[in-house]
């Protein structure tokens, strides 16, 4: 293992360890909600071909898509077929994002390389929103380290090498119903959790992953509610925070988690600015890297 700290690290479900995490927010704020994103296609990977093709889904301006409603039951995004029309979209969610889509020129693909998975929302009190922010980011900084010097996997062979050396190293699938999280599996390295680490996973498991969200004060708020994104390519995860300042209706629920999905999509942006946070994503990145190497906790590579 590159880092001679780091004893364990744990990646919650439906991640992967090359997985890039981090982009700059994107925020929208109503006199109902405040919505922070942290978009997947922002993020950095050292996989350049898997880049290209991403840049492209957006220039392309085609989306799919899954979502979990407020009771966990996925919901198509779009048509359930692709020889549906937009007409057969009945879901109201899905529906609301449909006349964003429309608006802003977008269409549907069932391209996996496309595909965007909104998992389940997970609850939580604005009291606990500073731990759970704190406890996101000692998972991304150790996520990062692990993963090894951001400078040498894009230069060599990228997704393969990290995740070759990931495998390497001994994962073992731990119970995450003893973790508290209900979709049956986590990956751990080493012979046990950090201490920290595993606190975090036991309070917030069902909602954390390595993605350092910037500290915004939520103590205002009622309500907020945390969903991991996830991308067909498996390479890049996404965050989506709304925040109620009131109590919520079904109206407003919907409303805010319709516009949040298209915020995600990044469709509405320019590739310029995906490209710069991409750059941002890596400058972080290595400077994790380089601090762990100047304080002798890393290998040189």
């Amino acid at each position: 293992m590159k880092c001679l700290w780091l004893q364990s690290i744990l990646l919650t479900s439906l991640l992967v360890p090359s997985l890039a995490i981090k982009a700059g927010p994107i925020e929208f704020n109503t006199p109902e909600v405040y919505i922070l994103v942290i978009r997947p296609i922002d993020s950095w990977s050292s996989d350049k071909s898997r880049n290209e093709d991403s840049i492209e889904t957006i220039k392309e301006k085609l989306v799919a898509f899954k979502f979990a409603d407020s009771s966990g039951q996925i919901r198509d995004g779009g048509p359930t077929s692709i020889f549906s029309s937009r007409e057969s979209i009945t879901d109201p969610v899905a529906k609301s994002v449909d006349a964003k889509l429309l608006a802003l020129g977008a269409d549907y693909t069932n391209k996996s390389i496309n595909f965007t998975f909104f998992h389940p929302p997970y609850s939580l009190a604005p009291s606990e929103m500073n731990s759970f922010i704190e406890a996101e980011k000692k998972l991304f900084q150790a996520t990062v380290i692990h993963n090894g010097n951001p400078a040498g996997a894009e230069a060599s062979t990228g997704r393969r090498k990290i995740l070759g050396g990931i495998l390497s190293t001994g994962l073992t699938l731990l119970s995450m119903g003893k973790l508290g999280v209900n979709t049956g599996s986590a990956l751990t390295l080493g012979t046990g959790l950090s201490a920290d680490i595993e606190q975090a996973t036991r309070t917030f498991g069902k909602a954390l992953a390595p993605i350092p969200l910037p500290n915004v004060d939520f103590s205002n708020f009622r309500e907020v509610e945390v969903r991991k994104v996830t991308t067909g390519d498996q390479l890049r995860i996404g965050q989506v925070v709304i925040a109620y300042r009131n109590e919520k209706s079904k109206e407003i629920e919907e409303t805010a988690l319709s516009k949040a999905i298209v915020m995600t999509f990044g469709i509405d942006d320019s590739i310029e600015n995906i490209e710069a946070s991409r750059r941002a994503d890596f400058s972080l990145r290595q400077s994790i890297w380089d601090q762990c190497v100047r304080e002798e906790k890393c290998n040189k590579e």
